[in-house]
């Protein structure tokens, strides 16, 4: 049986979910900066209010300040005063400097990242953290598919323990799951809903 801990799966749980925002990450600051710099170079040169910039392009202040602190590192955007910014670049090729520079630096800094994060989640997951914390409650476990026809089966075993599917369909039943192992125990749950679904049941 898998023991677990609450705090450690809350940490795995916010791990993982950073890492799904990171892969995302990448392409949506480069959809960003690219609505931005044309809202910049479409003012020609004067001030833009960065309310604006939020409304125009459905993001959050926090998210323009790390694009204009790319943007101002390399000359391309002022600041104008606490919530402006101008234009500042070549006006006849902004979008072919910006995005050759900026994003390249953005882009190689995500990939760092994101090869970074998923070094750590192989570490993570060859840990001895993590094997005490391979556990999953009935309740998730049955939210995997919403096909009420499909059977869901949990497996419990060493690390030997091998799955063979076979179907045979001049058989009675013509499906099988075949689980072998060398040596040790293991253990196979058909799943079931508990008539409380609100309350998460351990499932192995």
């Amino acid at each position: 049986m898998f023991s677990h801990n609450m705090s450690d799966m809350k940490f795995i749980s916010n791990f993982q979910t950073e890492l799904v925002f990171m892969a995302s990450e990448k392409q949506t600051l480069v959809n960003l900066t690219q609505g931005f710099l044309k809202i910049l170079t479409d003012a020609n040169g004067n001030d833009v209010e960065l309310s604006h910039c939020e409304r125009q392009l459905k993001t959050t202040k926090r998210r323009l300040y790390d694009v204009i602190n790319v943007l101002s590192g390399v000359g391309l955007v002022e600041r104008s005063g606490k919530s402006k910014v101008h234009w500042t670049g070549n006006q006849t090729t902004p979008t072919t400097t910006t995005n050759e520079k900026p994003m390249s630096d953005q882009e190689k800094e995500l990939d760092r990242l994101l090869e970074k994060a998923d070094a750590e989640l192989l570490d993570l997951s060859e840990s001895e953290l993590f094997k005490k914390c391979a556990w999953i409650t009935r309740d998730d476990f049955s939210k995997l598919t919403p096909d009420p026809d499909t059977t869901l089966f949990a497996l419990c075993g060493p690390p030997n323990l091998t799955i063979t599917m076979k179907d045979d369909d001049e058989e009675p039943m013509p499906h099988h799951l075949i689980c072998r192992v060398e040596n040790g125990e293991g253990e196979i749950t058909l799943s079931t809903l508990t008539a409380n679904t609100n309350i998460p049941q351990p499932l192995i």
